[in-house]
């Protein structure tokens, strides 16, 4: 049998109380993950929020039952109308970390989108940035990269009044 004093099985109850601390805290996730957080694909719409409006440079679409409609009325069908919604929703970005999306801070956006979320009283702000081959957007989460924007129409060209 182990025999220590009253002062060493102190110390053995205290440590082993922190190391069961640290290891319910999370703390074996820290030193075993090695993974880049900047690399870490997610939506950039939350998942969980009712869009009820979007309002883009020209249009707005709004949420009528099940299905959308623009504001003005354009050409668009429910389908397209809702194929633009899923786009939206469907977009994957990765985190761009502060230095990386410092150049940008003081630029104006190429375009912006809102989108107008149920219970909530502030829009959505999404700032859209086109660079060469990089599309960046700033939302009230922070600053993204976007990954998959090839063949989604996200935008709605607005046409003039003449044509």
């Amino acid at each position: 049998m182990l025999s220590l004093s009253r002062r060493g099985w102190n110390n053995v109850l205290i440590f082993s109380t922190l190391f069961m601390i640290f290891l319910f805290n999370g703390l074996h996730h820290k030193l075993l993950d090695n993974t880049d957080k900047s690399m870490i694909k997610k939506n950039l719409l939350p998942a969980t929020e009712l869009i009820l409006t979007l309002d883009l440079p020209g249009i707005s679409i709004e949420r009528v039952g099940r299905g959308w409609r623009s504001v003005p009325e354009k050409n668009l069908s429910t389908e397209q109308l809702q194929q633009i919604m899923v786009n939206w929703q469907s977009l994957e970005v990765k985190t761009l970390m502060p230095d990386q999306s410092q150049p940008f801070t003081n630029q104006q956006p190429d375009k912006v989108a809102v989108f107008w979320f149920a219970g909530q009283t502030q829009g959505f702000v999404v700032q859209w940035f086109q660079l060469n081959e990089r599309t960046l957007v700033n939302t009230p989460n922070g600053w993204f990269e976007l990954l998959n924007i090839e063949n989604k129409q996200l935008f709605i060209p607005v046409l003039s009044q003449d044509a």
